[in-house]
């Protein structure tokens, strides 16, 4: 995996290249608390908050990041935000297996889920404690 930093770079990037249609970013360094206790949730929501504004993105590989249930809020709004409607329009595939969400934050995607209207194969498996 990258180090957080490089993953923070990354997505930058990856907004830039508009004719994207597959993103794999499984297995990446998350960022950590100051303390280097473990996942920084809300520096994980900053990074994925990056992803937005994809039209064109039909997969997105998140899966073994272990972000935590604070990501479900950047997650959720990546699908779908009340305000400007879905942000990855044309999602189908989105894996987000063992990424620690936990039933918390499985409950906070369930809404922008429903409303994916193109996402076809959607993965939460292993975020059980």
């Amino acid at each position: 995996g990258k180090d957080a930093r490089a993953l923070g770079e990354l997505l930058s990037g990856a907004r830039a290249a508009p004719s994207l249609t597959k993103l794999d970013l499984s297995e990446n360094a998350v960022p950590e608390t100051q303390q280097g206790e473990g996942p920084d949730e809300e520096g994980a929501g900053q990074q994925l908050r990056r992803l937005g504004g994809h039209a064109k993105l039909e997969e997105l590989l998140l899966q073994d990041n272990h972000w935590g249930p604070a990501a479900a809020g950047p997650l959720a709004s990546l699908l779908f935000s009340p305000a400007k409607g879905p942000f990855l329009p044309n999602l189908q595939v989105l894996n987000l297996c063992n990424c620690g969400l936990l039933d918390e934050g499985c409950l906070a995607l369930a809404p922008a889920l429903a409303r994916a209207l193109n996402l076809r194969d959607l993965d939460l498996s292993s975020n059980g404690p």
